[in-house]
């Protein structure tokens, strides 16, 4: 049993059930299995409880109106296809009340919206910002479409 328990101190200090298994000349007990963590499915709405999906009227003085629709992904991610100014595909997550779309044109333009959705997700105020083909920061709306 001593070679068996060689770094009794050790198995005590560290193990203990390791170490009352070598004083008693039993074996130690397997360790209880973790308990599972419960899964997140994909499908799972977002962070502040709105559902994204769907069309959005999108209003930018001085550069345009289009309709965005944004449509879940079987990866949970989220595609949004515009129809209007630049009828772009791009993507669009969501945190909080922050509803953003990052795009890309066949036509050279890119860059992004991003607006601060009303406690109904109904619409919200915001902006456009261009990272290419386009120039500068503008205000934006968007609300819920028909």
């Amino acid at each position: 049993m001593l070679a068996r328990c060689g770094l009794l101190v050790f198995a005590v200090s560290i193990a203990p059930a390791l170490g009352a298994a070598c004083m008693t000349g039993s074996q130690p007990s397997p360790a209880a299995p973790e308990p599972a963590a419960a899964a997140t499915p994909a499908a799972a709405e977002p962070a502040g409880g709105c559902a994204i999906e769907g069309a959005w009227q999108n209003t930018t003085p001085d550069v345009g109106a289009s309709t965005i629709t944004i449509a879940r992904q079987g990866d949970g991610s989220y595609k949004a296809t515009e129809s209007g100014m630049g009828n772009f595909d791009g993507t669009a997550t969501f945190k909080g009340h922050a509803l953003r779309v990052d795009f890309k044109t066949g036509a050279g333009y890119a860059g992004w919206y991003e607006w601060t959705l009303d406690d109904s997700c109904s619409g919200g105020e915001g902006k456009l910002v261009f990272t290419a083909g386009g120039q500068g920061e503008h205000t934006s709306s968007v609300k819920r479409g028909p």
